[in-house]
């Protein structure tokens, strides 16, 4: 088995999932592909496909060194349930949306945003085993424009640092039908997130503390995909 590079979130999706093989999943903030990955154990242990987000294009470019099996395109997901244009501030892990909508300093850039339904359209997914929202401030406008009743999400992780969003997000996300399983933070404050289960899924094991750990892992050496929009 590979190691996990995430901070715990993917121990705790395997925790409710178990050893599932061949299941599907969306990373919305993947970074450079590696770092801190959510997804990459389910890649490349358990044969999962999926799809990577990431929207700032200098991490895009390092993701696509990864050589990862999933999907990925440069965007960010849309606030809206249309395709929008956004200021996007550029900063490593942490970048996100800017409030501004003209570029005021280099590093910000213009992106195009999509919902999360219109991508799982184009790739005629139906199904996500595990989704992963980590977009530093975004995260319940982006859940409100997620058709519940035709994307089947069984599984997912919800960043949030503020215990009154926290609060907001699980009232919204348990009113469609959905268990919250554990809320957890790094020791060093890393990381801060909400897991959560459809009702219908039944945990393996009963949530517990996260023993939490850092270490390497290898690239995987499979042939990138990518979604182009012309």
């Amino acid at each position: 088995p590979s190691s996990d590079p995430s901070m715990g979130q993917a121990k705790q999706i395997r925790n409710i999932v178990g050893n599932l093989k061949g299941g599907f999943f969306v990373e919305c903030g993947a970074w450079d592909g590696e770092s801190r990955s959510n997804t990459l154990k389910f890649e490349k242990d358990f044969g999962w496909r999926g799809l990577l987000i990431e929207a700032d294009p200098v991490n895009y470019e390092s993701l696509l060194e990864k050589n990862r099996k999933a999907w990925s395109v440069n965007r960010c997901l849309s606030l809206k349930t249309h395709p929008t244009e956004v200021m996007f501030d550029l900063n490593m892990s942490m970048g996100r949306i800017s409030n501004l909508t003209k570029p005021k300093v280099t590093w910000q850039r213009q992106v195009e945003c999509l919902p999360l339904y219109s991508l799982m359209l184009a790739l005629n997914v139906s199904t996500i085993d595990y989704f992963s929202l980590d977009v530093e401030g975004d995260e319940l406008p982006i859940l409100k424009t997620i058709p519940w009743d035709k994307l089947n999400i069984r599984t997912l992780s919800v960043e949030s640092f503020s215990k009154f969003k926290s609060k907001q997000i699980t009232k919204y996300i348990s009113e469609r039908g959905y268990k919250l399983y554990i809320q957890f933070s790094h020791p060093k404050g890393h990381d801060q997130d909400l897991i959560f289960h459809k009702n219908d899924v039944l945990p393996k094991v009963k949530a517990s503390s996260i023993k939490w750990y850092s270490s390497k892992h290898g690239r995987s050496k499979c042939k990138r995909k990518s979604i182009v929009f012309l």
